[in-house]
């Protein structure tokens, strides 16, 4: 595999721990004329190596990138660590398995949480309602779900004003692991949150709403949604602006 940072804004090098699974897969594109096998070999063993590109480069620029030499992978289906230091300013990395061949897959990273929609209405202590909407470019297998429990964070320069975690055991998954959910209308199993769904085909759609909460230290001006999976923690900020009795984002 190819390991990429997506940007790397001057932050300090921290020691990185990095698991892997090494996998037997075919090649992905149709074979050429030029091929040094034909197309009905066997499946190849993909090779890693990670990579570091330079500041302020794009994942498609790829190609930039600084290698990071670990050692080649083990048996086919077989876990592995690795642990090194990468340059320094590297902040943002992902994974690209290339065959024997020299034929790259796509980049399989974890996305930015990116926020769509938030809306705190205040009706007073014990009934203030929360809705939020979220967009992560991962898919949910890519960040562990279903199996792991889900925090929801809000806070602004005064500190958290919303916090739960649902449970991975009240996260259901749909037939084809797709999609999570949690409902429960009464409120009163994840600190007010009614309901959590997260999935999607393509990328992961965040939803989540609550009721019969109390949002006193909301307010408007910046804030910071925080959302851990498991280990995994992604952030996105905004900025809350009053429309009446709600503060909301855009």
């Amino acid at each position: 595999m190819t390991l990429f940072p997506i940007f790397s804004p001057p932050f300090p090098a921290l020691p990185l721990a990095l698991r892997l699974v090494t996998l037997r897969e075919r090649r992905a594109r149709r074979p050429h004329a030029n091929d040094a096998r034909p197309s009905d070999s066997p499946d190849r063993r993909s090779r890693h190596t990670p990579r570091c590109p330079s500041p302020r480069r794009l994942p498609d620029h790829a190609a930039s990138a600084t290698p990071v030499g670990i050692a080649p992978p083990g048996p086919a289906g077989a876990a592995e660590s690795r642990i090194f230091t990468p340059p320094a300013g590297a902040l943002f990395f992902a994974l690209r398995a290339i065959d024997e061949a020299g034929n790259a897959g796509p980049l399989a990273g974890v996305g930015p949480l990116t926020l769509r929609r938030v809306s705190l209405t205040h009706g007073g202590a014990g009934r203030d309602r929360l809705s939020l909407t979220a967009r992560i470019t991962a898919l949910l297998a890519q960040l562990g779900l279903p199996g792991q429990d889900v925090t929801l964070v809000l806070q602004n320069g005064t500190g958290q004003f919303f916090s739960v975690t649902v449970p991975a055991v009240a996260l259901v998954p749909n037939a084809t692991g797709t999609r999570v959910r949690f409902r429960d209308p009464t409120g009163t199993l994840a600190g007010g949150l009614t309901s959590l769904s997260m999935g999607g085909r393509t990328r992961t759609e965040v939803s989540a709403r609550g009721r019969h909460l109390s949002l006193a230290g909301a307010a408007a001006g910046p804030f910071t949604a925080i959302l851990r999976i498991g280990s995994l923690e992604l952030s996105a900020t905004g900025m809350l602006r009053p429309a009446g009795s709600r503060l909301v984002f855009p």
